[in-house]
């Protein structure tokens, strides 16, 4: 018979015994011994044996009996923490009860265990407990009681801390704000007051645990109210240096928020920082840091029995004075180490604009000094804090702090003057980058560890990514590039991936000095670096350097999307680059080195658009056809698009043949382009994964405009057939839609050119039909659809508005058209404007359709729209008409229409729209001039009435 089996006799001959009335005492001590001996580390007990068991127990046992409860107490613990059950309501009402009668009954021994019992049940179960949370949490309730800074007992304050911090785990529903408010007050009582009258239990472990729960606490994302975050804040900083050497831990009262930020204005907070530590540092980095304590995003993930946790073992020193002494530190260290992750998690609770008017108090605007007298801050922390994981929350905290706040570093503004008795708070905040990044050089320059290195380069990415350069003091970012490409060939492949990232940031920063990072990278040394590490001929070392290849892949990326190279001077190391990476087995290698190739194409493709120079213009052409065809098109591209075990390298493989540019396209062999076009319409079509058919989809968007295929009748026939397949799937959707647009505007061209291309009619219906029900949308898709409409009324000729089915599909477009003047997207009106002046400028289409509808739209647009832009496009769309007679009736209603919208334009309007009043302006003057050159004889006096009554406006705009 296994131990399992036995374990489960065991409980069954207990069950027996419980069951007989009236149950001896005796019998209960029994059940108790023999049910604690069993070995909680295999499963035996289920839920329902749980309930009745344990409630039996307790109806059989007096609270008076202190070795019974003893007994009790150390079962309720082990089934609740290491066995896999959950009590109904009622047992978890019934034990907890009894658990509090007997910490009132019981002798001071049973205590520690009748509390851990009560935590044990408590944990994750505090939702449920509601009937309990006054006796639990009430002013003279149990806990208050426990926690009081004269209790004689450490222990027992020790697992009273341990039980608050198992009703801190979040659970579901979340408990009321006063409950968790009472929490928080207890943990600050305990960390405010921290006497401990028993010598066996370190003050340390004390505030530790309660560090621990406030971890908690901030991690079920609840609110902290604002008359306790003063206090909270202050009693944080005050234990940041609890042993600090050389410092003395002043107590500090409740923090109050800088009056300088008073009137922040609320930020628009995008999700766009790029975590930029992979995730394996990261791995090595929590190993690096031990088993001290849980990190914030540990609290809600950790197992069953965490709520018990203690702090590190203390086997580890020797009872000598030094073993004391040592003992004593690493405590010391504990406490500021779980400080800073509790601010860590508060950083993450709070909101960002209070919680911004406190970082003043704990980021200093003037120099940390070396000597005494040092404000305390958390910048002295990464500087002078004697232990090494001390200084690598810290870092992470800072680091937290210029990721989570970077709109307010924004605000930044160096002003240059000396300072003064009063500072702004643009000022003030540039004063604390530039002390910040003064930290960080100091920081780099000291440290000899590589695990700290890293995440100083962590730190020192996120201040890049959010510091606004261009307003701070001169030569902060020359200084930190220097430092970090010091470390560039480090020993350690993670100093170089932290190296690299740094720099990536520095290439990415928006808005950028483009003279300072030139002068401060020299991209060309940089892009030689880059090109040193994944030009590595040894098999073994290029495997062992994949995190930094694919760092420096990135950074090469990123300096072509930053257009910080010279592409004639970096051709030759790029081919030699992306030919290699193409080839290499590890798929991050092949991933970044085709988004290498898309980001080169791309900026080859914007510098042939640009140069006027037919010799540099061949040199670029030669350029980019020696790119594709020995790199990409010699197979490397190809397989990585018919590999469908890798969908996210066909999509990337999709997508850097979109950026490929017209003028390359149109110069590379016949035979590699249907190669890549018939590969591409096989992954838009149906039964491929969704991810690939988008980006198969949009790279047939973008070839549709290059000029060898704009005449392919085939071609744009089969884009038309994919597209319309595409529209019906909500994930294609957006992507067709786009594409559809695209393909219209093509077929327009050809009308534009005077093509002679048929198209056919059965085509074109099936088109303008499914922009139609697209036009439904109440997103951008109906933006891509009114786009469409436009193109497509703008291709139709006399000869297809003779067809029925055409003739119908033109007014429902006019129809919808007009309706698209109405939507909630501006760009949607937008589009509808310029629409339907494409409609109006096709005289075959004016000819046999009233436009009287089209042109009061139009005039209601120019008046009423709060947009600018699309009062300026329905200005462009009724000077579209290129004759008097299209007009018709309605000439002079146009005309006072034009009138009154520019006496409109002179009227106040919204700050954001001043840029557009002056070009609205112009705009209205070229369509009235456009309308008097049409004007006849029959118009002059219409023309001399309306500009007597808009004289004013007429005058100012001559």
């Amino acid at each position: 018979m296994d131990a399992v089996s036995k374990q489960r006799n065991v409980l069954a001959e207990c069950y027996g015994l419980l069951g007989q009335l009236p149950v001896d005492v005796a019998d209960v001590g029994g059940v108790l011994e023999r049910l604690n001996g069993c070995s909680f580390a295999v499963q035996f007990v289920s839920s329902r044996d749980a309930d009745v068991l344990l409630v039996r127990l307790i109806k059989a046992l007096p609270c008076v009996d202190d070795g019974l409860v003893s007994g009790l107490c150390l079962l309720v613990s082990n089934i609740c923490t290491k066995q896999q059950v959950t009590l109904e309501d009622k047992t978890l009402h019934t034990l907890l009860e009894y658990l509090l009668r007997c910490l009132r009954l019981c002798s001071p021994w049973v205590l520690p265990a009748a509390v851990d019992a009560c935590g044990a049940l408590v944990y994750a179960n505090m939702a449920r407990l509601e009937p309990l949370w006054e006796q639990l949490l009430a002013s003279g309730g149990a806990l208050e009681t426990l926690l009081r800074p004269d209790e004689p007992d450490g222990k027992l304050r020790l697992a009273a801390l341990r039980t608050l911090g198992a009703m801190t785990v979040k659970g579901e529903p979340p408990l009321p704000d006063w409950c968790t408010a009472r929490m928080l007050d207890l943990l600050l009582d305990c960390l405010t007051d921290t006497h401990c009258p028993d010598p066996s239990v370190p003050v340390e472990a004390l505030m530790t645990s309660a560090l621990k729960s406030l971890q908690k606490v901030f991690s079920t994302k609840w609110g902290v109210r604002s008359d306790q975050l003063g206090r909270l804040l202050g009693v944080l900083k005050h234990l940041s240096f609890h042993g600090f050497p050389g410092q003395k831990s002043v107590r500090c009262p409740s923090l109050v928020p800088s009056p300088l930020c008073l009137h922040l204005p609320v930020p628009q907070i995008a999700e766009q920082f790029r975590p930029v530590t992979p995730k394996k540092r990261r791995r090595r980095h929590r190993k690096a840091q031990g088993d001290e304590g849980d990190t914030p995003q540990d609290v809600e993930s950790s197992g069953k029995t965490s709520w018990k946790g203690a702090s590190s073992s203390d086997s580890e020193f020797s009872d000598s004075e030094s073993g004391q002494l040592a003992r004593q530190r690493h405590q010391q260290s504990s406490v500021r180490r779980h400080v800073y992750l509790a601010l860590r998690a508060l950083v993450k609770a709070v909101d960002c604009r209070e919680m911004f008017s406190y970082w003043l108090h704990f980021l200093p605007d003037i120099p940390v000094t070396l000597g005494a007298p040092q404000t305390q801050t958390i910048l002295l922390t990464i500087l002078r804090d004697p232990n090494p994981q001390v200084r690598t929350v810290a870092l992470e905290l800072l680091t937290d702090i210029m990721s989570h706040y970077k709109p307010f570093l924004g605000l930044a503004s160096h002003s240059g003057v000396q300072r003064t008795a009063f500072r702004t708070l643009s000022e003030t905040v540039a004063a604390i980058i530039g002390e910040v990044h003064r930290c960080l050089h100091l920081a780099l320059i000291a440290e000899t560890c590589p695990a700290q290195t890293v995440q100083l380069l962590k730190c020192l990415a996120a201040v890049v990514s959010g510091s606004p350069y261009h307003r701070l003091q001169a030569g902060l970012l020359t200084r930190l590039v220097g430092d970090v490409a010091a470390l560039l060939d480090h020993r350690d492949l993670q100093v170089q991936v932290g190296s690299l990232t740094v720099l990536g940031a520095v290439v990415g920063m928006v808005p950028v000095s483009r003279a300072e990072v030139e002068a401060s990278l020299h991209p060309q040394q940089l892009l030689a670096t880059c090109a040193s590490k994944l030009l590595v001929s040894d098999e073994a070392l290029r495997i062992s350097s994949t995190v930094v290849r694919v760092e420096a892949l990135q950074l090469l990326t990123l300096l072509f999307q930053g257009s910080l190279l010279d592409l004639r001077e970096s051709a030759d190391k790029v081919v030699a680059v992306v030919r290699l990476c193409l080839l290499d087995a590890h798929l991050a290698i092949q991933l970044h080195a085709i988004k290498l190739l898309g980001a080169f194409s791309r900026e080859l493709s914007t510098s042939l658009a640009a140069t006027s120079c037919t010799e540099e213009a061949q040199s670029l052409l030669k350029l980019g056809l020696d790119l594709w065809l020995t790199c990409a098109l010699e197979g490397s591209l190809q397989r990585c698009l018919q590999d469908d075990s890798l969908p996210v390298l066909q999509a990337e493989a999709c997508s850097c043949l979109a950026s490929v540019g017209s003028q390359v396209w149109d110069a590379l062999p016949e035979d590699r382009r249907l190669v890549c076009i018939t590969l591409v319409l096989a992954l838009a079509k149906d039964g491929v994964d969704t991810v690939v058919r988008n980006a198969a989809i949009r790279c047939l968007g973008n070839l549709c405009a290059y000029a060898s295929l704009r005449e392919d009748l085939l071609f744009l026939m089969d884009v038309g057939d994919v597209v319309l397949e595409a529209l019906g799937e909500p994930s294609l959707r957006m992507k067709a839609s786009w594409t559809l647009s695209n393909l219209t505007e093509m077929l327009a061209d050809l009308r534009k050119q005077g093509s002679r291309t048929e198209v056919p009619a059965t085509f074109l219906s099936s088109l303008g039909t499914a922009a139609l029900c697209l036009q439904k949308d109440k997103n951008h898709a109906q933006a891509n659809a009114v786009r469409s409409l436009g193109c497509l009324l703008q291709f139709f000729t006399r000869d297809h508005l003779g067809r029925e089915d055409i003739g119908m599909l033109v007014v429902k477009s006019v129809d919808s058209l007009i309706q698209g003047l109405r939507a909630g997207l501006m760009k949607v009106r937008w589009n509808a404007c310029y629409s339907l002046g494409s409609m109006l400028a096709n005289e075959d289409i004016v000819a046999g359709t009233n436009v009287r509808p089209v042109l009061d739209a139009l005039l209601g647009s120019l008046v009423s729209c709060s947009n600018l832009k699309v009062r300026i496009q329905a200005a462009t769309a009724l000077c579209a008409p290129q004759t008097r007679a299209a007009y018709g009736s309605e000439w002079a209603t146009v005309w006072r229409g034009l009138l009154a919208a520019l006496e409109a334009a002179d009227q106040p309007v919204d700050y954001r729209e001043l840029q557009h009043q002056n070009q609205l302006r112009d705009q209205l003057c070229l369509s009235i001039c456009h309308l008097l050159a049409l004007a006849e004889a029959q118009d002059i006096s219409e023309i001399e009435s309306a500009s007597r009554d808009y004289e004013g406006p007429c005058a100012a705009a001559c």
